[in-house]
């Protein structure tokens, strides 16, 4: 039996389902596909109870279970005194399952591309052993169970992969292989789990995004896990710092012009993806000059698109229904109302806001670009409010 009692516990709960050939057993971690189902279940096993409850959810522990009673639906697991429930609900954790997200797990996560080893790399003696709530950690490779680490950690081209150790023990006993894809992602890949043989498994195991590498090999600061931000390019870094103009805002980050000397601080108050863009830049080896460069070349940008943004919306205003409106609520109910003041405070905090923005962008960028039709905006508010008796 590959699923061993002590494989089963440090995998965790999950279900097995039987779905024609294929028996499908997995939770939000991990998934694989065993096929042909009749050289990996007993034929009592088979018979009694998947072949009747074919399609639903069961305990995988039933696997080595005794004191089966389908028609109770209870038996009793391996290494437990207590009796479960065969058929659980599509629910393992906060996870739900259904027969095709459970195939999507595993075919999301096939790569065509080149791909490592972990196996090898593990048996090898290149996985860091990894206890998130202490300072030290190990090198080793396949030692027993009693030296169990919550994590390991391999650390290959470039890229730094994560996987709870339980999981990584309980693939590599089995004899299953574990591929690493090697390729940049989007987000972090799973990786591939198979084995040949008698009987043919398929899958994918989840890596984490905490393997507790936080800085660049040149030592500087990453503000994201080495895990999460390796699988991204220089060039999807860029575009983030180069588009995504609210990163720079003024008022929501209160930031002033951008020190090389003290970019970190900066970027501590700095929204996530710019955080994650510096990080996926440092991880690469770009130079710090580099990146300064390319974050003041960017706010500079960013301030600018800004700034039209707010002229922009004082024109929307002008021409638009809400000064219109206010006159309509003083005509209604008369000046110094709550109905007049509720409506006239809404309009002058917008005016408000573009003031100070335009304020603040001009105070950064040395000189204004203009004032468009914010000055008519202000003096219409200005009268309005007058009218209303505020």
């Amino acid at each position: 039996m590959l699923f061993t009692p002590e494989i089963q516990r440090d995998l965790g709960e999950a279900t097995a389902l039987l779905d024609g050939d294929n028996l499908l057993i997995g939770n939000g971690h991990w998934a694989v596909v065993i096929d042909p189902v009749a050289n990996f279940l007993s034929e009592e096993l088979l018979e009694k109870v998947f072949v009747p409850l074919e399609g639903q959810f069961i305990d995988y522990r039933i696997l080595n279970g005794t004191e089966i009673d389908t028609e109770a639906n209870m038996f009793r697991p391996a290494m437990s005194k207590k009796l479960s429930k065969i058929v659980k609900k599509e629910w393992v954790g906060t996870h739900k399952f259904s027969v095709d997200g459970l195939y999507k797990v595993i075919d999301n996560h096939l790569s065509n591309g080149e791909r490592r080893s972990l196996t090898d790399l593990f048996y090898a003696g290149k996985a860091r052993a990894y206890y998130p709530n202490s300072d030290e950690g190990s090198t080793f490779g396949a030692r027993m169970r009693t030296q169990s680490a919550a994590k390991y950690v391999f650390n290959f081209d470039n890229r730094v992969v994560a996987i709870s150790g339980g999981y990584l023990r309980s693939f590599a006993e089995m004899g299953m292989e574990i591929l690493c894809p090697v390729e940049s992602s989007e987000t972090i890949p799973g990786m591939e789990i198979y084995l040949d043989g008698r009987v043919n498994i398929n899958g994918a195991v989840m890596p984490t995004s905490d393997s507790g590498v936080r800085e660049s090999v040149d030592g500087r600061k990453l503000y994201f896990d080495a895990a999460e931000i390796c699988w991204s390019t220089e060039d999807d870094a860029i575009h983030e710092i180069s588009t995504h103009e609210t990163s720079f805002h003024p008022i929501k980050v209160q930031n002033q012009q951008i020190d090389v000397d003290e970019l970190d601080v900066f970027l501590s108050r700095s929204y996530d993806g710019l955080r994650k863009a510096v990080s996926v830049l440092r991880w690469n080896g770009h130079p710090e000059a580099s990146i300064y460069k390319l974050l003041r070349d960017s706010q500079y940008d960013a301030w600018c698109v800004i700034y039209k943004k707010a002229l922009e919306v004082a024109s929307e205003i002008l021409d638009g229904d809400k000064i219109p409106h206010v006159i309509n609520v003083l005509g209604a109910h008369g000046p110094g109302s709550w109905a007049v003041q509720g409506a006239m405070s809404r309009l002058k905090g917008e005016a408000t806001t573009l003031c100070k923005t335009v304020e603040e962008l001009s105070d950064l960028m040395g000189e204004p670009l203009g004032y468009g039709s914010l000055p008519e905006l202000v003096r219409q508010v200005d009268e309005l409010e007058n009218e209303c008796g505020l």
